[in-house]
């Protein structure tokens, strides 16, 4: 999923948003609006059994884990996980590690 959410970012860049089906199971997002950072997303292709306020419990139950990801809901009331991503030494958006995308399919699990 790592490498999908590289080769997003640029388009994300130039139009503003870029959707991609990661797998069978989850759809990344990335968001950009001019002069800001990128938001990735990772939306669960099926509705998610989980409600926010158990993604919120899940999440606090191992911060060290889980802290960069927030749960947001989108206008049709879908669950995602969302964090922002900073820019790396290179002055591009760096995305989340192989790991870190992990801990959001555990969690949205």
């Amino acid at each position: 999923m790592n490498r999908l959410v590289i080769s997003s970012i640029d388009l994300a860049i130039d139009q503003g948003c870029a959707v991609e089906a990661s797998d069978e199971h989850y759809e990344v997002v990335l968001v950009h609006q001019e002069g800001q950072e990128l938001v990735l997303a990772i939306a669960p292709r099926q509705p998610s059994r989980a409600s926010a306020e158990d993604l919120l419990r899940r999440r606090g139950l191992n911060p060290q884990r889980y802290a960069r990801w927030l749960p947001a809901a989108l206008a049709d009331g879908t669950l995602v996980l969302a964090t922002r991503l900073s820019a790396g030494q290179d002055g591009r958006a760096a995305a989340p590690s192989d790991e870190e995308l992990e801990h959001a399919r555990e969690l949205m699990a």
